[in-house]
């Protein structure tokens, strides 16, 4: 199977999700996995709590398939998407001769945007459009707000887990904000709003940067993880992503419990076009008393 161009990719992967929840009549949130299994003859099963490491397994033997999935982290959005994901592979073209080239075996996924591999992103993204179909969850986006407050409602609506909730959100959301997700003292990943992404010299804010210094993310990394505290300050958005846009934005930070890890999102608050007036301003009052 050869790849396509990366965004045309997983956009056309999404698209096949929700095609494929148009054309069975599944039409409402919370979609329901246990149909779409039983209809597609897949037998789901959990997998016992003391076998960590892997978020679900796709099993085939001659016609028959079944997925088995994570239950060492007790959260239902987390399950939800693991079993999602492994959908995503049996329905995708080329997945099943590509992760289980004998025909038959056992194939072990680690879902939820951590792995590298071309194949488990797409599984990735079809579980994210499977989970939160585009029209449904833009819908419910403009009755519920922005930033973690959104986010919180969306997912208890969709059943979903905080992080795909959340970069599934960054997809739609019209204010500018970026979704980061943190362990330590450096970022794993990060999603940003195509608003945001317009904003001049933003830079991308990569696996492996530094938390910048002096933001409550800094501080609940500094601390326990292992907990659901949250939390919401005020920063500037260059600090995080550099550029001369001094924005004010606000930081929402959640500690999510048995990941081990920070839910940061960052959004704008400040009247951009305002901003840039003021801008102008001051660059034409400068300008008078250099002459």
């Amino acid at each position: 199977m050869k790849m396509a161009n990366k965004d045309n990719r997983y956009a056309n992967v999404q698209q096949k999700a929700e095609n494929f929840l148009k054309q069975n009549d599944f039409h409402k949130l919370p979609v329901d996995l246990d149909a779409i299994a039983k209809m597609l003859d897949i037998t789901i099963n959990p997998k016992p709590s003391n076998v960590e490491g892997v978020s679900g397994m796709l099993l085939k033997q001659g016609d028959n398939f079944g997925i088995m999935y994570a239950t060492h982290i007790d959260n239902i959005g987390f399950q939800r998407f693991s079993i999602a994901h492994e959908i995503g592979h049996y329905l995708l073209e080329g997945h099943i001769e590509q992760i289980l080239p004998d025909g038959n075996g056992i194939h072990v996924s680690q879902s939820g945007f951590t792995s590298q591999d071309p194949y488990e992103k797409e599984a990735d993204n079809f579980a994210c459009a499977l989970l939160m179909p585009s029209e449904l969850f833009k819908a419910e986006i403009n009755k519920r707000g922005e930033g973690l407050a959104a986010i919180k409602g969306l997912k208890e609506l969709c059943k979903t887990s905080f992080i795909a909730t959340a970069i599934r959100y960054t997809e739609f959301a019209e204010e500018p904000c970026a979704v980061i997700v943190s362990t330590g003292d450096s970022v794993d990943y990060s999603f940003k709003s195509e608003a945001l992404k317009k904003l001049p010299d933003i830079e991308w804010i990569s696996k492996g940067n530094p938390i910048p210094s002096g933001t409550l993310t800094e501080s609940f990394n500094k601390q326990n993880t292992n907990t659901t505290e949250e939390g919401s300050d005020s920063g500037i958005l260059s600090d995080w992503v550099g550029g001369q846009y001094h924005l004010e934005i606000q930081e929402d930070v959640m500690a999510l419990g048995d990941y081990g890890k920070i839910l940061t999102v960052i959004t704008v608050t400040q009247d951009i076009e305002d901003y840039e007036e003021d801008i102008d301003i001051e660059e034409s009052i400068h300008a008078r008393f250099r002459r």
